[in-house]
């Protein structure tokens, strides 16, 4: 187990299982509405954008409205969506990551803090 704390703010971080961890910036936080190629409903992908030490990195949710209540909507209009603030400091474990057009995308995602 790592145990690191943070200069800035005085918190400490437990790190406890493996994987791929990710500090960053959210610089963005947009999400959209799709509608699924069988017809059966929508779905939201919720995309942030974060500032890395160098680089961009970028994560990508997605929820089921009929199944998630943090996304709410109106047909192809989205209502609510889970947004992060800008410039929030966020840490991530990811277990998969891929990069794509000099941008590292982030994929089955927990949010440490």
């Amino acid at each position: 187990m790592v145990n690191k704390t943070d200069k800035e703010n005085g918190k400490t971080t437990d790190i406890k299982e493996s994987g791929i961890y990710i500090r960053g910036v959210v610089v963005s936080s947009n999400a959209k509405v799709w509608k699924r190629k069988d017809g059966s409903g929508f779905f939201v992908c919720v995309k942030h954008e974060l500032a890395l030490q160098p680089g961009m990195a970028v994560w990508e949710e997605y929820y089921d409205p009929d199944r998630d209540s943090e996304v709410e909507t109106d047909g192809l209009e989205l209502r609510k969506y889970p947004k992060i603030p800008e410039f929030e400091s966020v840490l991530l474990r990811t277990k998969q990551v891929k990069v794509r057009n000099d941008l590292v995308h982030v994929s089955n995602v927990e949010r440490i803090n």
